[in-house]
């Protein structure tokens, strides 16, 4: 892909390195759109969390308290299944005893 701007081969950067070399204008817009930026960032951080809304973190809490509570009830109907099993075992094996 081809570039579609040039720099300027006579640009001297080490000019605006130095202190002093910037007027004040410039360095003023400089520190304002520094401080326009972080406070975007700042911005974007408080309307979009990384880790949710408060809202949706508490959605997400009661859906696995559900879903803890379900496979509780899950885990408790096979202990009563495998319970049964085991009697019917022992009732069978005795019915064949005798």
């Amino acid at each position: 892909m081809r570039r579609n701007f040039s720099l300027p081969a006579n640009l001297d950067w080490h000019r605006f390195l130095r202190p002093g070399s910037l007027d004040r204008p410039t360095l003023v817009r400089i520190v304002l759109g520094t401080l326009l930026a972080a406070n975007v960032a700042a911005a974007w951080f408080v309307f979009h969390p990384p880790g949710g809304s408060l809202e949706d973190l508490q959605t997400q809490i009661g859906v696995t308290r559900l879903q803890i509570v379900a496979r509780q009830q899950s885990i408790e109907r096979l202990h009563r299944t495998s319970d049964k099993t085991e009697k019917a075992k022992l009732a069978g094996e005795q019915f064949l005893d005798q």
